[in-house]
């Protein structure tokens, strides 16, 4: 119950970092020192303002955890007395963060017809940037250091 300002009990404050924590509500309310923690747990989660407090505790407990976890890989990865195994194990986490390959992107099947075309046409783009124009000159083939043939000469020599 709220003191007569409105404001949190302690208890109650102890009840949403323990939720946030564990996700328990019976488990958070028996840790506050809830005399009735079914009770106080099933109490506490029908109000709206505790339950908001729960969530933003939630995120702010996620963001910290997944700081100090990106850390953790980076230190793993990064450290000379690392298995080699396990600097790999990080470096597969954190390659597809760094290279900006996120879990945002979608599957080739779940895209409609225009989202394909625009993956397409951005896959050809990022080629036709990393290509060398190749050049055969009496029979061998240098590779040039010039600027990359367009999309339209790559199709018309490889199609």
């Amino acid at each position: 119950m709220p003191d007569k300002k409105g404001r949190q009990t302690p208890q109650e404050a102890a009840w949403i970092d323990h939720m946030a924590r564990t996700g328990d509500p019976v488990y958070a309310a028996s840790k506050a020192g809830y005399a009735a923690p079914y009770t106080s747990a099933g109490q506490l989660q029908k109000r709206p303002e505790i339950m908001a407090d729960v969530r933003a505790r939630m995120l702010r407990v996620a963001t910290a955890n997944g700081v100090a976890i990106l850390e953790r890989l980076v230190e793993i990865t990064l450290a000379p007395t690392s298995k080699a195994s396990d600097a790999i194990a990080a470096a597969k986490v954190l390659l597809p963060l760094a290279m900006g390959t996120d879990a945002e992107r979608k599957a080739p099947h779940e895209m409609s017809g225009d989202e394909l075309q625009r993956a397409i046409d951005q896959l050809r783009r990022e080629a036709s940037e990393r290509a060398h124009k190749i050049e055969v000159i009496d029979g061998t083939a240098t590779i040039s250091e010039g600027p990359a043939p367009s999309a339209a000469t790559t199709n018309v020599l490889f199609d």
